[in-house]
């Protein structure tokens, strides 16, 4: 494989794993923001309960210019030996854009769609990730997305029927906030943006999912949901590489997962997260290299402290363009396997063999 950097400074470092500095040992705030008007920044193992994002002051608050940098995004990627999926609606103030695909890992066919929505027409986007609801309605297509982390639950329903073809999800997801512990992190961006982003590792999963007539069964103990809640005030221009996997180590002894990315506004260390059965180990600085003269080449993952090393062999590819008058988005993400080795907080290498996920190298201009 020739493996082209995304940038001349997203080498792939090497080195043994370390003892890291954890980023997220800090107790938890109760509140985003603190009395002075300042968010509480870093990375925290559990739940700011009080996002309170209308207690920053200046410089964050900038005028009638805020509204239109305000972000609110929603994913969940689903794995299990059937299928892979993601589904996410994005709230831009301006613009509502929803979208979702779906792998049938036994045909590997792939079934999508994506939607822009005008000023957020048919969006309604409420409370945060622990209680809170996501509603998306567009022209044949319908998303419900609802949390009640106190329930232990949240839900996932989908119809779409477009030229593209039928989605049916409809799905439980068990969460408690006990079984695995999520990170929420606080990031600021030059100049004056901020990021707050839940995030969860591997989560049991249940219910059907239903593509052109074809039902699959997803249940608890081999298939797994990822989590993401974001809220943001994002600069106008961002790009961002991201891979993210669920399921079992190789011996089928443990429940793993990760999530790691790197942007180059300097987005993405506080999110680098590998699950364990539960439990979040933090990870250096990443770094990814692929082979950009093939659709279907293969993505090399590396950390500097070297905990991660992994393999994406691409399964599909899913690739192009959104434009719409206030934004425009380029992607290339792929959908397929990984393989390696990560190390656990004990030192241990566990090894990873053919793990279901996704990656994304992303432009967006929004």
């Amino acid at each position: 494989m020739k493996a082209t950097n995304l940038t001349p400074e997203f080498g792939v470092p090497t080195g043994t794993p370390e003892a890291l500095p954890d980023r997220a040992a800090r107790p938890v705030p109760e509140r985003l923001v603190d009395t002075e008007g300042h968010p509480n920044t870093g990375a925290f193992r559990g739940v700011i309960r009080d996002l309170n994002t209308r207690d920053l002051r200046d410089p964050f608050r900038t005028g009638p210019a805020q509204w239109l940098r305000e972000k609110r995004w929603n994913q969940i990627n689903l794995v299990s030996p059937d299928i892979a999926a993601g589904i996410a609606v994005l709230d831009l103030k301006y613009l509502a854009s929803a979208f979702c695909y779906v792998l049938d890992r036994r045909t590997n066919r792939l079934h999508e769609f994506a939607r822009l929505a005008p000023f957020g027409l048919g969006l309604r986007f409420t409370g945060d990730p622990q209680r809170g609801a996501v509603r998306f309605r567009s022209r044949g297509i319908r998303i419900d997305l609802d949390h009640d982390v106190a329930a232990g639950e949240r839900r996932l329903k989908l119809t779409s029927r477009t030229y593209r073809g039928a989605i049916d999800l409809s799905l439980r997801i068990a969460d408690d906030g006990r079984g695995t512990t999520p990170i929420n992190s606080v990031q600021g961006l030059p100049p004056y943006g901020l990021i707050y982003s839940h995030r969860s590792g591997p989560l049991g999963v249940s219910g059907q999912v239903m593509v052109d007539g074809r039902s699959r069964t997803l249940t608890q103990g081999d298939s797994y949901a990822m989590f993401h809640w974001l809220w943001a005030l994002h600069p106008r221009d961002a790009r961002w590489t991201w891979v993210s996997g669920a399921g079992r180590s190789a011996d089928g002894q443990r429940v793993i997962g990760f999530n790691l990315t790197r942007g180059s506004d300097g987005l993405g260390e506080p999110e680098n997260f590998l699950w364990f059965d539960g439990e979040p180990v933090a990870v250096g600085r990443v770094s990814f290299a692929m082979d950009l003269a093939r659709k279907d080449g293969e993505w090399a993952v590396r950390s500097e402290d070297g905990r991660v090393r992994l393999t994406l062999r691409p399964d599909v590819v899913r690739q192009g363009q959104r434009d719409a008058i206030w934004a425009k988005v380029y992607f290339r993400q792929p959908i397929g396997r990984f393989s390696g080795t990560l190390v656990d907080p004990h030192g241990k290498t566990v090894e990873v063999r053919d793990l279901a996920g996704f990656a994304s190298d992303q432009t967006a201009h929004w």
